[in-house]
């Protein structure tokens, strides 16, 4: 499939979407939940050579989205993005050698109540594509500014990009 075409996809499934207004990671997580009808826990983790960047597993009572936490503040949330975006389009279970980071992650997970591990290392699936670009379209809306009609817009998308979070 094209790049247009997963583009498309991307910006229907984000025009379905009611980001909260001031965006926030975490209340983004909480709407998710609510919607999934289980909650959506944030787990950081430290990185290590065999240890992806972030990590979807979904069981049938919590999704756990595992993200990086050896990276800056806008890397992590597009992480975190990423693997909610996979939550979003429901992708399939990668199986894999995830066992070992499952036990390393959560212990005392009974092996048996994993629904789903997804854990990606490149971004050359069809999936991969679709998470990465819902990934930036949630983060752009996210970060951009509601400009008042009229207004001089000059420098707003320059303090988006470069000003402080808000």
């Amino acid at each position: 499939m094209g790049t247009g075409q997963v583009r498309q996809r991307c910006e229907a499934k984000l025009r379905s979407l009611a980001l909260p207004r001031p965006f926030t990671v975490d209340a983004f997580c909480e709407a998710l939940a609510d919607e999934r009808g289980r909650p959506v826990r944030l787990v950081p983790m430290s990185s290590g050579v065999d240890t992806p960047c972030g990590l979807w597993l979904s069981t049938a009572e919590v999704d756990y989205v595992f993200h990086q936490v050896a990276t800056s503040p806008l890397h992590q949330e597009h992480i975190i993005l990423h693997e909610l975006a996979h939550m979003i389009f429901d992708h399939a279970a990668i199986r894999g050698p995830t066992e070992e980071l499952r036990t390393r992650l959560l212990p005392a997970l009974d092996p048996e109540m994993v629904a789903t591990i997804l854990a990606r290392t490149s971004y050359t699936s069809e999936q991969e594509q679709e998470a990465e670009t819902l990934a930036d379209l949630i983060g752009g809306r996210a970060r951009r500014r509601q400009v008042p009609p009229g207004s001089d817009n000059t420098f707003t998308r320059a303090i988006d990009v470069f000003g402080p979070e808000t």
